[in-house]
């Protein structure tokens, strides 16, 4: 029986073979245990698998035209993309000297041919929970990353941009109406508000497709009456869209809704931005 990893992905095999009758016997040995199986019969064409298809194990030759098993090897291992993935010789090349190379080359396992069809499984359910295990560890790696790249970026965008719009609000209320310096203070402080909300949005970006937002509604969602939130948005909306033939109706029974409200507001507030921004000639809202 195979092991899946968190995913249920079935584990993916390669094996590259010159010998066609050995391609086979493995195939055969691979699917009937379960395993995904990729062939090739030389390396050139298991460099244009691996570029195509997710791989866990590759089981391959020594001897074989045009790319031979150390050069796939070597290829692998210079790729950071294929470092979780685990290489197991097998091959006929059984002498002391050519087994303490292909052991000194740095892959995971080396067996000789003939070989035994127990054996070998093993060994390949091994390296599966190894490159699984690699695998999962470079991605928490990734992620963990990904997260402190966010919270800092987060951190070094607002904090100026803080400076920029609060000064210039500052300045636009002492400096009054008009004036050429007035309407350069109000461009930057347009421009300042436009950042602001660049960067709000590629945090939320992140925040979603790392499960942050999603962790976050389900620690803070509650039933909560929708039509206070509603009469907020409102008011806002018609603050925002003044230009526009706004018809609201908010509900006059109680309704309840499980929900973490500054989400839920946060999309309103995006939908009613997208409303000004796209909308020409019809300036109405339902």
């Amino acid at each position: 029986m195979i092991d899946k990893d968190v995913a249920g992905a079935i584990p993916n095999i390669l094996i590259v073979d010159d010998n066609p009758l050995i391609l086979n016997v493995l195939k055969g040995l691979f699917s009937s245990e379960g395993y995904c199986v990729f062939s090739s019969q030389n390396g050139q064409k298991a460099k244009e698998i691996l570029d195509s298809k997710p791989v866990d194990v590759i089981v391959c030759d020594v001897m074989m035209p045009e790319v031979d098993g150390y050069e796939l090897h070597q290829y692998v291992r210079e790729h950071r993309q294929f470092s979780h993935i685990s290489f197991v010789f097998l091959t006929a090349l059984g002498s002391n000297q050519d087994v303490l190379q292909g052991k000194a080359s740095g892959a995971d396992d080396y067996m000789v041919k003939p070989f035994d069809p127990e054996e070998l499984l093993a060994v390949v359910r091994g390296k599966v929970k190894r490159s699984r295990s690699m695998a999962e560890s470079r991605r928490d790696s990734f992620n963990d990353y990904r997260r402190k790249m966010v919270q800092t970026l987060s951190h070094e965008f607002r904090t100026p941009l803080v400076a920029i719009n609060t000064g210039t609000e500052l300045l636009l209320a002492q400096e009054g109406e008009g004036g050429r310096h007035v309407k350069l203070l109000e461009a930057v402080h347009r421009g300042g508000q436009r950042l602001e909300r660049l960067v709000n949005d590629f945090v939320l970006y992140q925040q979603i497709e790392n499960g942050v937002a999603e962790r976050l509604h389900q620690a803070h969602a509650a039933a909560k009456e929708i039509s206070p939130l509603l009469r907020r948005c409102k008011s806002e909306c018609q603050s925002f869209l003044s230009d526009f033939d706004i018809e609201f109706v908010i509900p006059e029974e109680q309704l309840f809704m499980i929900m973490y409200e500054p989400q839920l507001k946060d999309a309103l507030d995006r939908l009613f931005s997208n409303v000004q921004k796209f909308s020409k000639d019809q300036k109405r809202l339902k």
